[in-house]
């Protein structure tokens, strides 16, 4: 849902995903590119959220969606 006032837009809120990083994980927040933007289903101006396993495997999620944590 998108809510508009005098030329803001709010996304109404998501049911969240909780992602757990590990010791070495590395987590990055960076804006996405035309594909990530489709498949993440983001606005204009919405990052992605980048994490990069220790065994290599990277996972990417719209930042809007998701919340971060420490093991």
């Amino acid at each position: 849902m998108v809510v508009q006032s005098r030329g803001t837009f709010v996304r109404g809120e998501r049911e969240r995903t909780t992602v757990t990083v590990g010791k070495g994980d590395q987590v990055q927040a960076r804006m996405p590119d035309p594909e990530e933007r489709r498949r993440y289903a983001l606005h204009e101006g919405e990052p992605v959220i980048v994490v990069t396993r220790t065994n290599g495997n990277v996972e990417a999620y719209g930042a809007h969606s998701v919340t971060v944590v420490g093991a």
